[in-house]
């Protein structure tokens, strides 16, 4: 998660006449194994706002998360894939996949971006892909990579609290929303010029929010222990105390 307040510059459209066309950087089937958790946010201030106007974002959020069901599936990997052909020009792969809860903010030194990859497209395009696993990056600074090239694996380093890859997008410095595409101040309901290739979009359903994972335990379920698995295996007893149904949803609202 890349807590970075964005300005957004009134450039032309013309400016874009360039742009890169986005593949998936995910190889997993979107809707089913991998879910967008948070958009780009498009509200100056204390508010937050994605595209569609709706509340599958933070305040600040520079990017879009594409996370795994859970810890396990993680744990399995997930590739992270270029989105586009271009030159890696940044890498850094040595932090622990650590939830941030555990070890606090300042420990990451400005490292929020954790694990991940930096790639230019040219024509000042980059993109960049972070929270990736400890070890997992194959590519080094100076290589040439084409899309859908596997760059690594999905992780939990930086400043985040699941696994998940957020990919980021920017043209001369400023951060782009792939689903609206443009660099003018866009104000969310506008019509929209997603940078993503047409076969990307299709997998690209806006999902408000869902199921992620759900099971019985014996006991009150504990929210770590069900995200490291550890009830997967349960099995009910004759003599089993108590039978509890747990579940883990994302883009839960008040009220729901």
């Amino acid at each position: 998660i890349l807590a970075v307040l964005i300005t957004l510059a009134g450039n032309s459209h013309a400016a874009l006449a360039d742009r890169p066309s986005l593949e998936l950087p995910l190889d997993c089937a979107m809707g089913v194994d991998c879910f967008i958790q948070n958009h780009f946010d498009h509200v100056p201030g204390k508010e937050a706002a994605d595209y569609t106007c709706g509340p599958l974002v933070y305040d600040g959020h520079d990017g879009v998360d594409l996370r795994a069901l859970t810890m396990t599936q993680m744990r399995e990997g997930v590739d992270v894939l270029a989105s586009a052909p271009g030159i890696v020009v940044g890498v850094r792969n040595s932090m622990e996949d650590i939830l941030v809860d555990d070890i606090g903010r300042d420990a990451l030194d400005g490292r929020d971006a954790g694990n991940g990859v930096r790639i230019d497209h040219g024509d000042g395009w980059i993109t960049q892909y972070s929270h990736m696993m400890k070890g997992s990056v194959i590519v080094a600074v100076g290589d040439t990579v084409n899309v859908g090239q596997v760059l690594g694996k999905m992780g939990l380093s930086g400043n985040t609290q699941f696994p998940h890859v957020h990919l980021g997008v920017s043209h001369d410095g400023i951060d782009i929303d792939p689903f609206a595409g443009t660099l003018e101040a866009y104000v969310c309901g506008d019509p929209i010029e997603p940078l993503w290739s047409p076969q990307a979009l299709a997998q690209l359903d806006y999902v408000a929010g869902g199921l992620l994972q759900a099971g019985f335990a014996d006991e009150s379920a504990d929210y770590r222990a069900a995200r490291e698995g550890t009830y997967n295996d349960f099995v009910l007893h004759e003599d089993t105390g108590a039978l509890v149904f747990w579940s883990e949803f994302f883009g839960l609202l008040e009220g729901d």
